[in-house]
């Protein structure tokens, strides 16, 4: 038979507290025991339970023999008391971690998250009577879910367009002359500025004015020109009916989508077909038919189980001017959807003037038709390259475009390149040279052509800059009662550092001067001799250290002389006759 556990919480198995123990007498604590044997009893049938069931008996056995060692007795209920509120506060800290990552630095949790929370705790065996002590203590409250509500998908038209009663009034208009746009009526692409639409839309105005007798053809012309002067003579209202006749393409698009979802069925063929419609017969992009889509089935209650994503090639098709409708060249010369005539647009940057779908060359510019997108892909590569700096791939690419199309375009390019190249060179021997004037003004002129060119071993612009702004202040800040020679000194120290400076030049040449002109000839020399070498090229400077050094010469004799003189004198040698030709010499 196991002998009494310690460990184990013979009171929570009465369903009691140590302080119901301790205040309730031997007799109330055997009554509970033996209630406690008899639900065990009756459990004990169960194959389920039979185990559990023995086991809580032997238990409460063990329990009712310690009731006859009264101290033991009271020594156990104090040990559970201390176990139970150690494991409370162990309880009461899980829950508090669990509580504060709920409510996120708030004071309120939602029913939901109350629910989740006594759920996570009756998992972990712990009374629900914790989690809510550990909420009050916390002074946690109930509140609602404030989370936005999920916007709802909307068609995907453009705003401040204009009023659509107007465009209806105004394409009734256009549906007399059989013109789906203003655009149309005054056979202009949409590109055209306003100038040149309204002067085009008054002098159609002007002749239709005029026309008699008044058919329902003049009035629509003389209705229809008078609302492209109102409405397209800036780029405000000119932007306000393209905005407009887009979400006409989308309406009219809307159609044909309403038509599919009455269907019986809609799965992947009927996206690829609707997608299909929208970008080849309305040249609506991909993403606007999908956002269509979308937003129409959640307003209908059609379900969308799987968006199909569609991926349409459109190469070697041209766009209508007109419907917006894309055609295959090779098959159609005229659009298939509204009949009007198809024209290419030139690929060549400069050019981009209209040419019919079957032209082979441009009027204009005589490009290849075929290589316009080639063309102007060199062209960009070019650019590309002439701003980050790179000559020989701008040369390359100018190349290549000049054997499709020989003009002033690849001309430039080439030259700007060229230029680069010239540039870059000149740059790193200025650079190596320390000519910091020469490389400033380099770098100007390179940033203007190739504002993103680095390179690690030349200084940036900003770097010469504030060194040639701080060695200027530094020559500036020689004080006038400096000794010239010490002057000198921090102005070949400059030169150095910076090789063509030549406000340190010109002053150590004027300081030169200043000593040639209080006769210190020797320091003279020495410093035009150092000029002299920085600066080889100048023949004036060998000339003038020449000079200086026969200025020395005469300087040494004459001192010589009068040294010897002098000597003479002291000794008592000289005679009158020559003392008196050495004075006149003198």
């Amino acid at each position: 038979m196991a002998s009494f556990d310690p460990s184990f919480d013979y009171i929570e198995l009465l369903g009691m507290t140590p302080s119901d123990v301790l205040s309730a007498g031997a007799l109330r604590l055997r009554k509970a025991i033996v209630a406690k044997k008899k639900e065990w009893t009756g459990k004990e049938q169960n194959p389920l339970y039979q185990q559990e069931a023995r086991s809580a008996k032997e238990r409460l056995l063990q329990f009712e023999r310690l009731l006859g060692e009264q101290d033991a007795f009271v020594a156990y209920v104090h040990y559970q008391e201390e176990a139970r509120a150690e494991k409370r506060q162990q309880q009461e800290a899980a829950i508090g971690r669990l509580i504060a990552t709920a409510a996120t630095g708030t004071k309120v949790l939602t029913p939901r998250q109350q629910e989740l929370l006594q759920a996570e705790v009756r998992s972990l065996k712990v009374p629900v009577s914790v989690l809510h002590d550990v909420l009050r203590i916390m002074g946690i409250k109930s509140g609602r879910a404030n989370r936005p509500r999920p916007a709802r998908p909307v068609v995907p038209r453009m705003s401040n367009a204009m009023d659509p009663a107007i465009l209806m009034e105004t394409h009734n208009w256009l549906k007399v002359l059989d013109k789906p746009s203003l655009y149309t009526l005054l056979d202009l692409p949409e590109s055209a500025p306003p100038s040149r639409l309204v002067a085009t839309a008054k002098l159609l105005y002007a002749k239709w004015s005029k026309a008699l007798p008044k058919t329902s053809v003049c009035t629509a012309w003389e209705k229809a020109t008078q609302a492209c002067i109102t409405y397209l003579k800036d780029e405000e209202g000119k932007g306000r009916y393209n905005r407009a006749l887009f979400n006409l393409r989308i309406d009219q698009f809307l159609k044909r989508v309403d038509l599919v979802f009455a269907g019986p069925t809609f799965g992947k063929a009927e996206q690829v077909l609707l997608t299909r419609v929208g970008v080849e017969d309305f040249g609506l992009s991909e993403r606007t038919v999908r956002e269509c889509l979308i937003a129409r089935a959640t307003e209908v209650g059609v379900v969308i189980e799987t968006p199909v994503k569609v991926n349409l090639t459109l190469e070697a098709q041209i766009q209508c001017r007109r419907c917006y409708a894309w055609n295959a060249v090779d098959i159609h010369s005229n659009c298939r959807r509204c009949g009007s005539s198809l024209y290419q647009m030139c690929g060549n940057p400069a050019c981009c003037k209209p040419a019919p779908a079957d032209a082979k060359v441009c009027q204009h510019c005589r490009l290849n038709l075929a290589k316009g997108k080639q063309f102007a892909g060199l062209l960009d590569l070019a650019d590309t390259f002439l701003k980050q700096g790179n000559a020989k791939g701008a040369a390359d690419a100018s190349t290549l475009a000049d054997h499709i199309l020989s003009c002033t375009e690849t001309a430039r390019r080439l030259a700007c390149a060229q230029r680069i190249r010239v540039l870059t060179t000149s740059l790193r021997w200025s650079v190596a040279h320390k000519c910091w004037s020469k490389a400033l003004v380099i770098l100007q002129e390179l940033v203007v052509l190739a504002p993103c060119w680095r390179q690690s071993d030349v200084p940036s612009l900003e770097t010469i800059t504030d060194y040639v702004v701080a060695a200027r202040k530094k020559l500036d800040s020689i004080p006038a009662s400096t000794d010239p020679i010490d002057a000198i000194r921090i102005c070949l120290t400059c030169l150095r550092h910076w090789t063509d400076c030549d406000e340190a030049y010109h002053r150590a040449h004027q300081l030169c001067r200043v000593l040639e002109q209080n006769h210190r000839y020797q320091e003279a020399w020495e410093a035009v001799c150092t000029l002299a070498e920085q600066r080889a090229a100048d023949q004036d400077l060998a000339l003038w250290a020449q000079t200086l050094k026969t200025q020395i010469d005469d300087q040494t004799g004459r001192q010589s002389q009068h040294e010897s003189i002098s000597a003479a004198i002291r000794n008592g040698h000289a005679t009158r006759q020559p003392l008196v030709e050495v004075g006149a010499s003198i």
